[in-house]
C-alpha cells in the first residue's frame, strides 16, 4: 500500500513511529505540506498539495488536527473520498488502538495512583525524565504509571526490567467517553510535555493536573500555531504550570505570565561508575539528537581544530533532521577521529559514559538536557553553551564551563584547557558530581514531587 502523508508537523512527529503498526503493509511514498520549508521529511520527498495530481498512491493519510480544512482541500483537488483517511479513524480500526499495560512492579497499598503522561515512549529526554518521575513517586509510596500513545519496544523492555510501569494508550489524545472514564482511576495527573496540549485540553476539563514544560522555543511556537483551538479550550483553573528551567519557562511567556510558572528541575538515578575504562585517546562527546538546535555543527567545527592525534570525538544520537545530518556527516567522512555512533539505548549510553572524558553540549537552545546531568552524576566535566538550562547552575572553571552560544573559539579554549590540565579535569569532575548531589539526586526529586502533590490536594 502506497501512503501519502498530509502533514509534517508535530502531530506527525509524535505519531510517526506508530504508522508501521497501523499500516503493517504500508509504505510512505510522499508527504504533502502547505508550508513547505524543506524538500525532504524522513528521507522522503515533500510536495505541495496541488502536486498530488502527479503522484501515484493508494491513500492519503491526514496527520494534523486541521483535518476538516485539509479534507476540503483534497476534495477540491478531486482526490477520491475513499482514499482520504483520518489518522484517528485508522488508529481505532487497527490492533494498535488497544490499550497495553507493561507492568514493571506490582504495588499493593499505596498513597494514591499517579498518571505521568508523556510523549512517545522512546530514547529521548522527555520520556526518560517521565520514567524518573515515576521511579521517584514509587520511592515515596505512590502507584505511578507512565502513559504514552506509542512506544519503542526496546525502551519499554528496559524500563519494565527496572520496575517502571507503562501504559500505551493510542487514543490518548482523543478525550472521548472511554478516555474520561479511564482517567477516573487516577488520583493525580502530571502531563510531561508542552506538546501534549490535546491531552491537557480534555483532561483539564475533568480534573486538576500539573503541566510540566520542557520544550525549546521552536516546539512551543509550532504548538501555539498547530494547536491553537486546543489551547483556547484549556481550563486554566485546573492547571498548575511547572517548567524544568528558566529557559523552558521563558519559552511560554507569550502564553502565560512567566512569574506564575514554578521552576521544577528533575533528578536522575545515581548510577556512578567505579572505574573509567582506559583508552588510548582523550574522548570528547556530544550526546543528543542530530538537528540544528543541538549544535552538532559547532561541535564538529571545534573538533576539526583540535589535535586529533591525542583526541577522539564522538557524536551519539538519533537523526531528527535528515538534510542537516547529511551535511554534518559529509564534513566528517574523512575524519577518523570524529565518529558518529548513531542512536544508542539508555543502557548503552550509560556504558559509553565510562569512556568519556568531557561532555560537550553546544546547543543553540536546550531547556534541560538529561545528558548533562548524567555526566555530572558520573563526575564527567561538562562544557555547555549559555543557552541551556543547566548553565545557570554552573560556576565557570569550578564545576564546569559555559561558553557563549556559537563561539567556537571560546569552546576550543575550554576543551584544550581540560585536555592539557589533568588536575583541573579531575577537580571540575569532582565538583560536577557535588553539583549533582546538591540539586539533582532522586531523593531531592522525590521531595519536590511530594511537596507538589501535597499542594494539589
Amino acid at each position: 500500500m502506497k501512503i501519502i502523508v498530509f502533514g509534517t508537523g508535530l502531530y506527525y512527529e509524535n505519531r510517526k513511529k506508530q504508522i508501521d503498526t497501523v499500516f503493517p503493509t504500508g509504505e510512505i511514498c510522499a508527504f504533502l505540506d502547505n508550508n513547505v520549508d524543506k524538500h525532504v521529511q524522513d528521507g522522503i520527498q515533500v510536495y505541495r498539495p496541488s502536486e498530488i495530481v502527479n503522484l501515484d498512491y493508494d491513500i492519503v493519510l491526514i496527520m494534523s488536527s486541521y483535518y476538516d480544512e485539509m479534507y476540503h482541500e483534497l476534495d477540491l483537488l478531486n482526490v477520491p473520498v475513499s482514499k482520504i483517511v483520518k489518522w484517528e479513524n485508522a488508529l481505532k480500526k487497527s490492533e494498535g488502538s488497544f490499550v497495553k499495560y507493561f507492568c514493571g512492579k506490582e504495588v499493593g497499598d499505596s498513597r494514591g495512583r499517579v498518571l505521568v503522561v508523556s510523549v512517545f515512549a522512546g530514547y529521548s529526554g522527555v520520556p526518560i525524565v517521565a520514567t524518573y518521575m515515576a521511579k521517584a513517586l514509587m520511592s515515596i509510596g505512590y502507584d505511578a504509571w507512565v502513559c504514552a500513545e506509542g512506544y519503542d519496544q526496546r525502551f519499554v523492555n528496559e524500563q519494565v526490567q527496572i520496575g517502571i510501569n507503562i501504559i500505551i494508550y493510542p487514543n490518548l489524545h482523543h478525550g472521548g467517553v472511554e478516555e474520561r472514564n479511564w482517567l477516573r482511576q487516577f488520583d493525580h495527573v502530571i502531563v510531561n510535555s508542552f506538546t501534549m496540549v490535546k491531552c491537557v485540553s480534555w483532561m483539564s476539563r475533568q480534573t486538576h493536573l500539573v503541566w510540566w514544560i520542557h520544550e525549546a522555543s521552536d516546539y512551543v511556537k509550532k504548538v501555539l500555531i498547530e494547536e491553537k483551538e486546543e489551547i483556547e479550550q484549556l481550563n486554566w483553573n485546573k492547571i498548575k504550570l511547572l517548567a524544568v528551567s528558566d529557559v523552558a519557562r521563558n519559552n511560554i511567556s507569550s502564553l502565560v505570565d512567566a512569574n506564575s510558572v514554578e521552576i521544577f528541575p528533575y533528578g536522575i538515578p545515581n548510577d556512578e561508575k567505579v572505574n573509567k575504562n582506559k583508552k588510548n585517546k582523550f574522548v570528547f562527546a556530544l550526546i543528543g539528537t542530530i538537528e540544528p538546535r543541538k549544535g552538532v555543527d559547532i561541535f564538529i567545527d571545534a573538533a576539526q581544530k583540535i589535535d586529533n592525534r591525542v583526541c577522539e570525538f564522538r557524536i551519539i544520537g538519533a537523526i531528527r533532521d535528515e538534510e542537516y545530518a547529511k551535511k554534518q556527516l559529509e564534513k566528517i567522512k574523512d575524519e577518523s577521529s570524529i565518529i558518529y555512533k548513531g542512536e544508542l539505548s539508555q543502557r548503552a549510553v550509560n556504558e559509553m559514559l565510562s569512556e568519556i572524558d568531557v561532555l560537550i553540549c553546544p546547543s543553540r537552545e536546550d531547556p534541560f538536557p538529561v545528558t548533562v546531568v548524567e555526566a555530572m552524576m558520573h563526575s564527567i566535566p561538562v562544557i555547555v553553551s549559555n543557552k541551556i538550562g543547566e548553565a545557570s547552575y554552573i560556576t565557570n572553571g569550578k564545576n564546569g564551563f559555559v561558553f557563549k552560544d556559537g563561539d567556537i573559539n571560546e569552546l576550543i579554549k575550554y576543551m584544550e584547557l581540560l585536555l592539557t590540565d589533568k588536575t583541573l579535569l579531575d577537580k571540575v569532575g569532582q565538583n560536577a558530581r557535588a553539583l549533582y548531589n546538591d540539586y539533582f539526586t532522586m531523593e531531592q526529586f522525590a521531595q519536590r514531587i511530594e511537596t507538589l502533590i501535597e499542594q494539589m490536594k
